[in-house]
């Protein structure tokens, strides 16, 4: 469940938009005075408070002006507001009920108001097969919807400016934090917290994979395809804290990095995210190559039923027509996982693992990413 700390009214009221604040009584029927008001706790991209009456809820949504994202502080372009209610709309046309109803948007200040849907199940706390269930069920027809549903017409003009200009901005923050700094040298989000054992031992691996030139030339060669514009719309940020699991359906939240790309993309990014959960929930303490991989075949065959396996080599990632490239994606799916083993914005999956002094589960996953991507890339020795 997601934290939430309950604030004065007329706190709230303050930084609320006057049009938002007349919208808010109106819907909740409720005097505004009168309305309750928490902040989720969560996120550094936005300020989200729930405002609730004694009939219903709903989620207010800003950005914030100035974002921390653990590289220098970057300005949140305001028109992101603009990109994720488009998103959100867009999205709901193609999958009703699939994301959160855009109630209101404000016309003074960047501020919209979106449906309230209250999880009543942590994914955490879905064994597997319920994991892969709604993965299959829920993922899928999104992920999938991106790959045959398209904007008509050119996209670059299609997309209102304000939205396009927002979604090429935010693509920049993901070309930063995702392929542009884990090649840097600087010491792992998990340092501090590994020990001097751990830390170096996680360090030669990250190293090596640093120094694989190969593994840089596929990077390139999977940011030209991230980097490409396509006539549909991606999340650009789909990861287990982007859902909200509701009535045994999975609600796809937080669309702000929304961008016309390859949804492999998506999927790539998602099932990496499924295994560091998978990683950071393992019992034993230990997880085997074998195990990881097991959990991302899963994952990825979860995420769409009709994958089309490339049959030319790995390194051209020439996408089929027909559907979903599975290489393309297990290739994100390493590139995310690689940024969040090197940073500098680490995964809370694996800052658990440190914590909890299970060192030997997060060497693990860097012993895979870096075996798989040897492998991928024909340098393994």
């Amino acid at each position: 469940m997601r934290r939430t700390r309950r604030i004065k009214n007329a706190d709230a009221l303050r930084v609320v938009p006057t049009d938002i604040a007349q919208f808010l009584g109106q819907f909740l029927e409720s005097a505004v005075t009168r309305l309750k008001f928490e902040a989720v706790l969560v996120g550094n991209m936005n300020r989200l408070l729930i405002c609730s009456s004694p009939r219903k809820s709903v989620v207010v949504k800003s950005p914030r002006r100035r974002v921390d994202l653990g590289i220098d502080d970057i300005t949140a372009p305001i028109e992101r507001v603009d990109l994720e209610v488009f998103a959100l709309r867009h999205f709901s046309v193609l999958n009703p009920g699939a994301v959160p109803e855009v109630l209101f948007q404000s016309i003074e200040y960047p501020c919209f108001v979106m449906e309230y849907i209250a999880e009543d199940v942590r994914w955490l706390n879905l064994d597997a097969p319920a994991q892969l269930y709604l993965t299959r069920e829920c993922i899928k027809p999104f992920i999938s919807s991106a790959k045959s549903e398209a904007l008509s017409g050119s996209p670059l003009t299609k997309l209102p400016e304000r939205v396009r200009r927002a979604s090429v901005q935010m693509q920049e923050v993901i070309e930063r934090v995702t392929f542009d700094l884990p090649f840097g040298r600087r010491p792992t989000p998990y340092s501090d917290i590994l020990g001097t054992d751990g830390a170096r031992d996680l360090s030669e691996f990250i190293h090596a994979i640093q120094n694989n030139q190969n593994w840089k030339e596929m990077c390139a060669t999977l940011l030209s395809h991230y980097r490409t514009v396509h006539p549909r719309l991606i999340h650009g940020d789909l990861h287990i804290g982007s859902i909200i699991c509701r009535n045994g359906r999975l609600v796809i939240i937080d669309p702000e990095f929304a961008c016309q790309s390859v949804p492999e993309f998506d999927a790539g990014v998602f099932v990496a995210h499924a295994i560091m959960a998978a990683v950071s929930s393992e019992q034993s303490g230990r997880c085997s190559a074998k195990y990881i991989q097991y959990i991302a075949d899963s994952f990825i065959t979860a995420c769409w039923s009709e994958i089309t396996q490339n049959t030319r080599s790995s390194e051209k990632f020439q996408a089929s027509n027909s559907g979903l490239d599975r290489s393309l994606a297990k290739g994100f799916m390493l590139v995310e996982l690689f940024a969040k083993l090197a940073g500098p914005v680490a995964s809370p999956f694996l800052i658990s693992l440190a914590n909890n002094r299970r060192a030997s589960a997060l060497l693990d996953l860097a012993c895979y990413v870096k075996d798989s991507i040897e492998q991928i890339t024909g340098s393994k020795k």
